[in-house]
């Protein structure tokens, strides 16, 4: 998992690999089948990019969490 230079978190997990943001926005659309996503793989991802947190931009990590938190409810 990364955080480019325009703060667009990236996740790489089975059954998707790209932004965040664009899996959010897949799901809140039907188009991709939430159960072949992961939750407890993205909550690793964000325990690891919290354990990484050079640059401490809280609104990175709130980004990423509230993104997270979606995913759960849509599931």
């Amino acid at each position: 998992m990364e955080s480019s230079i325009n703060n667009s978190i990236s996740v790489e997990i089975p059954n998707y690999s790209g932004p965040l943001e664009t899996l959010l926005d897949l799901a809140k659309n039907q188009k991709v089948d939430l159960t072949k996503i992961s939750v407890a793989i993205l909550a690793d991802h964000f325990l690891e990019f919290i354990k990484n947190f050079e640059d401490r931009n809280l609104d990175t990590a709130f980004e990423y969490l509230v993104m997270a938190t979606w995913l759960a409810y849509l599931k």
